[in-house]
């Protein structure tokens, strides 16, 4: 079982995975798939310190911790919901 800390970090590893290949060439090389956790933990980390635009658009007054998250992770992406 994946713990809390890790959850976030093997979803966006599946996540670069799933962009880089096609669901029968998933890559089962063990080192391969510590490259894409390696990969998105600083993709992660990149993200620690939000920018100006992830700020404003959670607006922190008004909105739920999880909608400021999300809203944040949409500002970052350039998104709008």
């Amino acid at each position: 079982m994946v713990n809390q800390m890790n959850e976030m970090v093997e979803r966006v590893a599946k996540a670069i995975i799933g962009t880089m290949f096609a669901p029968h060439e998933l890559p089962i090389d063990d080192n391969l798939v510590q490259k894409y956790r390696e990969t998105a933990r600083a993709a992660i980390e990149a993200m620690r310190e939000p920018t100006d635009e992830m700020c404003d658009a959670a607006d922190w007054q008004q909105q739920s911790e999880v909608n400021q998250y999300q809203l944040a992770i949409d500002a970052a992406l350039g998104t709008k919901k």
